[in-house]
């Protein structure tokens, strides 16, 4: 559809950015922690489940930020 057109204006999402700004860190901490965990060997803790768990974290991250409060009531998934 995209091809009909001369030029495709695709808005910019701030709220990733800001939202990445906000919880880098916790992810990296988290994901240290996780990764210490994994080479311990004793939590049964995959390299994949990890991945897994933290592209969830970020989900929950960007989803929280960009939904606004009152429509968690509605969105019980994310909205934790």
């Amino acid at each position: 559809m995209f091809y009909l057109v001369k030029k495709v204006h695709i808005p910019e999402r701030s709220f990733i950015r800001s939202t990445f700004d906000e919880n880098v860190d916790d992810w990296v901490e988290y994901l240290v922690d996780q990764v210490i965990e994994l080479g311990m060997g004793d939590s049964g803790i995959t390299a994949r489940k990890i991945m897994e768990s933290l592209g969830n974290r970020i989900q929950r991250s960007i989803v929280q930020k960009y939904v606004p409060l009152n429509h968690c009531q509605f969105s019980h998934n994310y909205c934790s």
